[in-house]
């Protein structure tokens, strides 16, 4: 009787460390949620590195983009063009 209670109490501890120890279950369950967060991450930048791998050779083949991207960036117009600026009224009534 003794030694089966000596046994309970091992196997006890055993699943004890294997839920809560420092590699256990929801350690493990943790990990897989950081792990979920950072592929996201990586899909996230693999669609901006196309995008902008996309924008780039449009700029290598196409000029006019290359001078439209130029402009919006910078600000900039042509000699005899108005460049109206639009801004969006929440963010002009919040300040």
């Amino acid at each position: 009787m003794k030694l089966t209670a000596v046994y309970l109490a091992i196997i006890a501890g055993l699943c004890f460390y294997l839920v809560f120890g420092h590699n256990g279950l929801l350690k493990y369950n943790e990990m897989v949620q950081v792990q979920r967060v950072y592929e996201a991450q990586v899909v996230t930048m693999e669609e901006k590195i196309d995008y902008l791998e996309r924008e780039l050779d449009l700029m290598n083949k196409n000029n006019d983009y290359l001078e439209y991207v130029i402009r919006r960036e910078l600000g900039l117009q042509k000699p005899d063009e108005d460049q109206y600026i639009l801004t969006d009224n929440a963010t002009i009534s919040s300040q």
